[in-house]
């Protein structure tokens, strides 16, 4: 389901899809009963995929059999997916009240779509969305069924591939494995995309909440949390952290550079910074929000960069991309060129590697930036190479492939003659194998071919 009402302007009554030309529509959550909410949107098209299954009027050719078919197969998919349990009978929201969720629901529907589903059946549905729903940075809700089967962890051995490329919608998704994967191995992939990811073992124990479990993986219950970074009061390093998850009041902090541990009231000071932040994000008045920035003022210079709340912001700045529109865009440039760096810094320290897929846009966006600076546009754009060869082979040897297609001044490289170039380009590749790209290590960059495989997995709802 998305904010286009693709299957609300077919599903839901007159009166209910009027809404979608509505003012409010571009700032809507993307649970509210509003035809453009990707929820109702996706409800929408499960309805009308029992409607499908049921009408026996589509047996008449070949096409019609097989919408049927597809129909058919998307709903037992769905009946195979994990559902929560009921919530408490306290909660208030929408999202926590499917029963009343679904009553709302099937009120709008027209009505030879009420006939064929119930109460019962929405709030199955809803609850087996709350589940298994995947989301993308456009407003998409996507119910998958092959991803669904991954098990989630914070340290995930798979990643959704190609969502770098374009809008996952309406496309199947490719899962890639992140490492070596043994025999037997359970595959799994983080179903928190950055920035989220990111946060603090509590703060990401939160948003998995609705999913209805909590993680167990070592980063969430016995690893250092390194994202919760502080300034070392004995050697200055930012390297400051938690030795393991556990409440605030429990927390001892021990750096990670020079293994000395904060005394208890250093380590109060740092914990109150955090404590401030949180204040300023909950903050729902103006006065609120002023007392606790001033309150968040007094603990300056007690977060490192590599902190959640420094990624955070520069996620922000780097989300909203250089502006050279105003008069102030080369301060918003030197702005946007920091927040790259801190989030090169921070994804390459959390993960142990500079060649990680979530940094491949990151890369592409500073060898763009680097203007006039060949030595720097390079570096960036051999990490974004390097990034490619590992986990994406395919578009490397076709980037290369296009590339000697025009320096031999052939033009672009076109479909008749891809076969060609792919060779072509293997073998150039080839012969830059042996020299290492700057600032990386030699065992960094993947020879030709050597990139980590596809675990073999696509997925399609339909």
């Amino acid at each position: 389901g998305g904010p286009a009402a693709k299957y609300s302007r077919k599903a839901y009554e007159e009166a209910f899809v009027a809404q979608v030309d509505s003012p409010e529509a571009s700032v809507l959550d993307d649970d509210c009963l509003h035809p453009c909410s990707p929820l109702i949107d996706c409800m929408a098209g499960m309805v009308l995929a029992k409607q499908t299954a049921l009408s026996q009027d589509l047996c008449d050719d070949d096409a019609a059999k097989e919408r049927r078919q597809s129909a058919v197969l998307r709903l037992r998919k769905l009946a195979s997916l994990t559902r929560s349990t009921p919530l408490d009978a306290g909660a208030t929201t929408a999202a926590e009240e499917p029963r009343t969720y679904a009553r709302e629901l099937l009120g709008v529907l027209k009505p030879e779509l009420q006939k064929l589903t119930s109460e019962d059946e929405l709030e199955d549905v809803l609850r087996t969305l709350s589940n298994n729903r995947f989301g993308s940075a456009d407003m998409q809700l996507d119910l998958m069924f092959a991803g669904s089967m991954f098990e989630h962890s914070c340290e995930a051995n798979c990643f959704v591939a190609n969502s770098w490329t374009a809008p996952v919608a309406d496309r199947p998704r490719e899962y890639r494995a992140l490492r070596d994967v043994e025999m037997g191995e359970t595959l799994s992939i983080d179903y928190l995309a950055l920035p989220r990811s990111y946060l603090g073992a509590a703060g990401r124990a939160e948003v998995l909440a609705g999913w209805g479990f909590a993680c167990s993986c070592p980063r969430c219950t016995t690893q250092p949390e390194v994202t919760r970074a502080f300034m070392c009061p004995a050697c200055s390093l930012p390297e400051l952290c938690p030795v393991r998850p556990a409440p605030d009041t429990e927390t001892e902090l021990v750096c990670r550079g020079c293994g000395k541990a904060a005394e208890a009231s250093y380590a109060s000071r740092c914990l109150g910074a955090e404590a401030a932040l949180r204040r300023c994000a909950e903050a729902s008045t103006e006065e609120e929000a002023h007392e606790a920035q001033a309150d968040a003022s007094s603990y300056e210079g007690l977060l490192s960069r590599f902190h959640y709340a420094a990624f955070d912001l520069a996620w922000q700045n780097w989300s909203a991309g250089p502006d050279s529109e105003t008069e102030s865009c080369v301060e918003r440039l030197e702005d946007y060129l920091a927040a790259t760096e801190v989030l090169i810094d921070c994804i390459t320290r959390l993960c142990g590697n500079a060649l990680h897929p979530q940094l491949l846009p990151v890369y592409h966006s500073r060898a763009l930036l680097q203007h006039g600076d060949l030595n720097g546009q390079r570096y960036y754009l051999d990490l974004e190479r390097a990034v490619l060869r590992r986990f994406y082979p395919e578009e490397s040897e076709r980037q290369d492939a296009e590339i000697m297609h025009m320096v031999t001044r052939r033009g672009p490289l076109g479909a008749t003659d891809a076969d060609d170039g792919a060779a072509t380009a293997q073998g150039a590749s080839g012969q830059e194998a042996s020299a290492p790209l700057p600032a990386l290590s030699p065992a960094d960059i993947p020879a030709p071919g050597e990139g980590l495989a596809t675990v073999g997995v696509t997925d399609n709802w339909g």
